[in-house]
């Protein structure tokens, strides 16, 4: 009896879906620019140690800057960090929206079937301005791809979260479970509308792995079980 319990014990442990816990290749981190609704312009983004940062002046009105973190250096749960996505802007930015994409590409942990979710914050807002923060996952690996759900065209692409701030706060979306195909890469958007001179805008994105979908290995594990069932039952019936 014993052994048929560690046996079953060890089909179970195999059934369960894998989480890697450290990246396998060194992903790269892209930086484009919109406005309203235009050609999305790729920008030179410096590394430096294990931060990522760029500082841009005068892009049709607005001034730019941020620094991000990808997976390295970042571990699993965490997958990209943009912290302190600064925005700013003067006259000729008035009636204009700024969309700042950030993508992370050749993303190729974790394994599986996982749960992904994106924690929105705005940390400062002034002279009347608004900011929409969203974030996505593009199993195909694209650069700066957002689902139609938030305002894509990618059809492949599954959105991770949108909310649209006009205070200060933090909205936590809902987890999304993923088979994820590797690599993979997150985007993730800060869409700011400029409505008076020296509007601006403080925002993070951060995007996580918590863990593997709940029951992900059942299936297998059912399977296993069975096995193990019907062999043993055809031993009692052999020792009969």
């Amino acid at each position: 009896m014993n052994n048929r319990v560690a046996l079953l014990v060890s089909v179970a442990a195999l059934a369960l879906p894998v989480t890697v816990n450290s990246a396998s290749a060194i992903t790269s981190i892209a930086l484009g620019l919109q406005i309203d609704g235009g050609a999305i312009v790729p920008q030179a983004i410096g590394c430096a140690g294990t931060t990522c940062s760029f500082a841009i002046a005068g892009f049709n009105g607005f001034n730019i800057t941020a620094g991000t973190q990808g997976i390295p250096p970042l571990a699993l749960p965490d997958i990209l960090q943009t912290q302190s996505t600064q925005v700013a802007a003067d006259a000729s930015a008035l009636g204009h929206i700024l969309h700042v994409y950030l993508t992370e590409q050749g993303i190729t942990v974790p394994t599986g079937s996982n749960n992904f979710q994106a924690t929105l914050t705005t940390n400062a807002l002034s002279a009347s301005a608004t900011t929409l923060l969203s974030a996505s996952y593009d199993p195909n690996n694209g650069l700066f791809t957002q689902p139609a759900s938030q305002g894509g065209t990618c059809a492949t692409c599954i959105g991770l979260g949108q909310h649209l701030f006009t205070a200060i706060g933090t909205s936590i979306e809902p987890l999304v479970g993923i088979a994820i195909t590797t690599p993979y890469s997150i985007t993730t958007e800060y869409t700011f509308n400029a409505t008076a001179v020296g509007g601006g805008a403080n925002s993070t994105i951060d995007v996580t792995v918590p863990g593997p979908i709940a029951g992900a290995g059942l299936p297998g594990l059912i399977a296993a079980c069975i096995g193990l069932i019907g062999l043993a039952r055809r031993r009692r019936q052999k020792t009969a």
